[in-house]
């Protein structure tokens, strides 16, 4: 009877040490390597992402001013996204998703300024069309 005993009680500890292996409580970490939060950007911005697991990471999502614009099956992500064809400017959120093998996920958000529209030319004030100066 001792014996069984011991062998119920092993074979539960190999149990539960499979089902914590299997488990996974942990989030992913999300980190933003570019652009980088308050920034002002123009014309194309190069995003890029990393996310990090104690497991694995499953896939990761990036959403842009709300709308998705991709998903990728690593932990790395890297997308440009060209400003000019908003033409406008103004602020503008940058959210990425991190999920992993075990359901968990997080995120990280950047938040910058971003000039859609191409920079006026400039103008002379001075001198005036046609005229001669000779000051130096």
């Amino acid at each position: 009877m001792r014996k069984r005993f011991f062998i119920l009680l092993f074979i539960s500890g190999l149990l539960l040490s499979a089902c914590s292996a299997l488990m996974d409580f942990e989030s992913p970490k999300v980190i933003f390597i570019s652009p980088t939060p308050g920034s002002q950007e123009f014309g194309i911005v190069h995003i890029q992402v990393e996310a990090t697991d104690n497991k694995k990471i499953d896939h990761v999502e990036l959403i842009l001013d709300g709308l998705k614009a991709m998903s990728a099956q690593s932990g790395s992500l890297s997308y440009d996204w060209d400003l000019t064809k908003t033409n406008q400017d103004a602020d503008h959120t940058i959210l990425a998703k991190a999920f992993d093998q075990g359901g968990n996920w997080s995120e990280a958000m950047v938040e910058f300024f971003g000039y859609g529209k191409p920079p006026s030319s400039p103008e002379l004030s001075e001198p005036a069309d046609a005229s001669i100066s000779n000051n130096a």
